[in-house]
């Protein structure tokens, strides 16, 4: 049996040092409890004690999945939210009556015996008398369909983060552990983990989703949560920068202060020369990211001369069937390339 490694580890090693995406450098994975692997998705959001809320839309070609705006990180509290829900029957410390056999049998011999049980008429008019109007009362809703349609098809509505505050990644210690208690079943070798070879975020959400464990990469919203801390450090790190290369005066010799940022006529002024944006050029779709491509483009085309033509070249990896197989591998399904397009290799 062949072992391989990859040139990043075998060049950390030639110099007597840990590379930084080793497993001995806090990377390990504890292994998953069946209690916890058995969770669904819906399962998984009621014991995480940090909800991250992001809109999850399907782009127009190729129906991929894409986060439009921020990933907000919610508290949550697990335990109201686990005492909210319905319990099992064994469980709900409730006596169920039992039917008397023949009740309308009972109820002929308790009117014989006592007057309280006999029919009134009096009882009767009241009845008639009483308005049919819904009562906003603890034994009958005001709004009898919503409760209807809510509890009566076995349907249980719960907000598990409603009415607390947003709380921030990097201010937070934890908070990828208590986001997905799943993958971190003992809380341990997160983001912020102390570790002895220092680790970037990108570097290690790349080794989370393309670790031999596919736990990470099963999980869609761990996936657009990675991407969005990634960016977010990289553009909190490209702003710090800025702001120490930013000047105190404006161009004209005045001193900037908070009325002339008040004030829209000057805040263009200041901004003409494009610096408040130039941190945003490593976050991909922003201004300054594509004004920098084009940039790029043009010195091309300074150097090489104009191109005759533009082509687009796709690797068509779906028509692979190695590629094919290996999917299938990875989802413990069985099947041939043949079986899957009708075709004739």
């Amino acid at each position: 049996m062949q072992e391989w490694i990859c040139h990043t580890c075998d060049s950390h090693l030639i110099k007597g040092g840990m590379p930084s995406i080793a497993v001995a450098n806090s990377l390990e994975l504890a292994p998953i409890p069946p209690e916890l692997e058995e969770l669904n998705v819906l399962e998984r959001q009621l014991i995480a004690k940090i909800l991250p809320f992001a809109k999850i839309v399907a782009l127009p070609k190729g129906r991929q999945r894409a986060v439009h705006g921020a990933v907000v990180c919610v508290p949550s509290e697990v335990e109201t939210m686990v005492n909210s829900l319905p319990r099992p029957s064994a469980e709900a410390q409730l006596l169920q009556p039992a039917e008397p056999s023949n009740p309308d049998g009972e109820m002929e011999t308790a009117a014989d015996a006592t007057d309280e049980w006999r029919p009134s008429d009096t009882d009767k008019e009241k009845e008639d008398l009483r308005p049919g109007l819904a009562l906003d009362t603890c034994m009958q809703p005001p709004d009898i369909a919503q409760e209807v349609l809510s509890y009566g098809d076995g349907i249980f509505k719960a907000a598990p983060a409603q009415g607390n505050k947003p709380v921030g990644f990097f201010s937070t210690p934890k908070l990828e552990a208590m986001a997905f208690p799943v993958q971190f079943p003992t809380g341990r070798n997160t983001l912020d983990e102390v570790r002895q070879v220092k680790l970037s975020p990108s570097r290690y959400f790349n080794t989370r989703l393309f670790c031999v464990d596919t736990r990470f990469a099963k999980d869609q919203s761990y996936l657009f949560f990675a991407q969005f801390v990634t960016e977010t450090h990289m553009a909190t790190c490209s702003m710090s920068i800025q702001m120490r290369k930013g000047k105190k005066n404006a161009g004209d010799g005045r001193r900037i202060s908070n009325k002339m940022l008040q004030d829209k006529v000057e805040l263009e002024k200041l901004i003409q020369n494009k610096e408040a944006t130039h941190f945003m050029q490593p976050l991909r779709g922003t201004p300054a990211y594509w004004e920098k491509t084009l940039r790029d483009l043009h010195a091309m085309v300074r150097q090489l001369g104009k191109p005759t033509f533009f082509v687009t070249f796709s690797a068509a990896e779906m028509r692979w069937p190695k590629f094919m197989a290996v999917i299938k591998a990875q989802q413990g399904e069985e099947g041939t390339f043949q079986g899957l397009t009708g075709m004739k290799m």
